[in-house]
């Protein structure tokens, strides 16, 4: 049966809330890992996807806030796992620079951008 606790910052959603909303690289049993946190429904639902880079091992588990409390449901592994996962991970500084943002990325040269034109040189006559 999933975990029912209450929402007052001692469950699983308080647990949950040390890792921030989006990617983040952690290290989890000595190794590296990706995990992903997501919030839905008006911040009532939250998932959370992890990976071991260079691995197979995964964790994944989705919680829902109700009036009654919390629902932990595990994604086709035990609880524990889940529990295991949140409670003994450690931040990890990011390994990759980010990404260029898409306005940086750009195929023309610099002398093809200088004239305002895409692709190389062409000789004028």
């Amino acid at each position: 049966m999933p975990r029912l606790a209450p929402v007052d910052g001692t469950g699983v959603a308080a647990r949950l809330a040390r890792l921030p909303v989006g990617t983040s690289y952690v290290r989890y049993r000595g190794r590296r890992w990706v995990a992903v946190r997501s919030v839905a429904a008006g911040g009532r639902v939250e998932r959370l996807w992890a990976e071991e880079l260079g691995g197979r091992a995964f964790v994944s588990a989705n919680l829902y806030l109700t009036g009654d409390g919390e629902r932990l449901r595990p994604c086709e592994m035990p609880e524990a796992v889940v529990l295991d996962f949140l409670d003994s991970w450690e931040p990890w500084p990011d390994p990759v620079p980010p990404a260029p943002r898409r306005e940086e990325v750009t195929s023309r040269t610099p002398a093809a951008r200088a004239r305002g034109r895409r692709g190389s040189p062409r000789s004028t006559r």
